[in-house]
């Protein structure tokens, strides 16, 4: 840096001393002519310098713009006279100086059209060329890295000393917006500025329950709206999303209710159904406890009014408790010559009645006849018990001879014997014989 000031320095010090004439003054009736570029006087080129001619003599400038190469020139500022036309003509004497201003051409170059330029600028002289750290087109905006030259290059104000043609980038990354959107209430991540090419994790709850836990949105899909794109796992609510542009993402939900179905020997269900769509519970009719001594039998569902089937379906629109109700019952037996009733599969703590036959008949001539139940008093053929567990009730008989059907076999042989004397007694016709 204090190689180029004191250069810059120097060039100063040389111009002041040409402009205000420090060199020795031209003989009277001569003008001495300075000049870092080529002109033509009195119509003939002259290209080395200093140069005194006479009184009267013209000089023209060749060019307005002298190029030493592409990106380096030197430019026409006028006389030192303060005229500024292209030619002029010498009087009295003296000396007179064309002044150039020595100009680079700096190239700047960036992604971002609007920077995009080509500047002369002061040979030698500091020159600040300063952008935006950010320039925002909506959905997509270009983000400052660095400079690929100059003093300060990470800064969006770079300086550079412009001693030769070059050309300088303004190096900017693309981002582009992702935007997530959910449901009120709902909170997702993944929104934001992301450069070209970048992954980014979209993350949504899997499930938002309400206060009761017995109603939730469940996470359905991602759902893009506006630019198309193919989403690699649009279901998961967590899901990597590689940028390529703009994109809106929608994290789509759908209403669930929870449907659990319980009994006195456990779960039956416990599913989230989502809203309007069919679900089926199942008890089982019957629930032995002891193979045919002790059993639960299905009665009826409680939490929905009306169900008493085991099997039920239909469309849910709300959360659903459901209790299978059972009853307890206890096996019965009566064991009787002829049965009886009041015995079978019996709810239990309930009283039932056995009945029993007063007499059964054994054959052609015995008859049984009831004495009681055993364990029991009473000779009653009906006995009430109170079912608490498995029971065995037996009625007791007593086996004799059936004394109506002896009498009734006794008259038919006297009535018969009768009958006989009487035919004896009695002449028959011949046809009888």
């Amino acid at each position: 840096m204090k190689k180029y000031l004191a250069m810059i320095a120097a060039i100063v010090v040389l111009l002041s001393t040409l402009v205000c004439g420090a060199l020795p003054a031209a003989a009277d009736g001569t003008i001495t002519i300075y000049s870092i570029v080529p002109l033509t006087i009195n119509g003939n080129t002259v290209a080395q310098f200093p140069v005194t001619v006479s009184s009267g003599s013209t000089v023209s400038l060749l060019y307005q713009e002298y190029y030493l190469s592409q990106g380096d020139r030197y430019v026409f500022q006028g006389w030192s006279d303060g005229t500024k036309t292209t030619s002029i003509t010498l009087t009295g004497s003296g000396t007179i100086t064309a002044n150039w201003s020595h100009e680079i051409l700096i190239q700047v170059t960036s992604v971002v059209a609007s920077l995009r330029q080509s500047i002369w600028v002061p040979y030698g002289i500091p020159y600040k060329l300063k952008v935006e750290a950010e320039y925002n087109n909506g959905d997509n905006r270009y983000e400052f890295l660095q400079w690929s030259g100059g003093e300060t290059p990470y800064l969006t104000e770079n300086n550079i000393v412009p001693l030769a043609p070059m050309s300088i980038e303004a190096q900017f990354a693309k981002e582009y917006l992702v935007t997530i959107m959910a449901p009120d209430g709902v909170t997702v991540s993944g929104s934001g500025w992301y450069q070209d090419g970048d992954s980014v994790i979209l993350q949504a709850p899997q499930d938002i329950y309400d206060t009761t836990k017995t109603s939730r949105q469940d996470f359905k899909t991602w759902e893009n709206v506006g630019t198309a794109m193919v989403l690699a796992n649009p279901t998961s609510a967590v899901m990597t999303l590689t940028v390529k542009g703009p994109y809106t993402l929608q994290a789509d939900y759908q209403q669930q209710y929870l449907v659990t179905a319980v009994s006195p020997f456990g779960a039956l269900n416990h599913d989230w159904v989502t809203d309007s769509e069919q679900e089926q519970l199942s008890a089982p009719d019957t629930q032995a406890v002891v193979t045919d001594q002790e059993e639960y039998v299905f009665t009826q569902w409680t939490g929905i009014q009306g169900l008493v089937s085991p099997k039920v379906s239909g469309t849910v629109t709300q959360p659903l408790a459901l209790t299978a109700v059972y009853e307890h019952r206890y096996k019965v037996t009566l064991v009787a010559p002829s049965g009886g009733s009041g015995d079978g599969w019996i709810k239990a703590g309930t009283m039932t009645t056995i009945t029993v036959p007063a007499t059964t008949q054994k054959g052609l001539f015995m008859r049984s006849r009831f004495t009681g139940f055993a364990g029991y008093s009473g000779k009653s053929t009906s006995l009430q018990v109170l079912v608490q567990g498995p029971m065995t009730i037996t009625a007791l008989y007593s086996t004799g001879l059936d004394l109506r059907v002896v009498g009734i076999i006794i008259a038919a042989l006297l009535v018969a014997i009768v009958l006989w004397g009487l035919i004896r007694r009695i002449k028959l016709p011949s046809w009888f014989k």
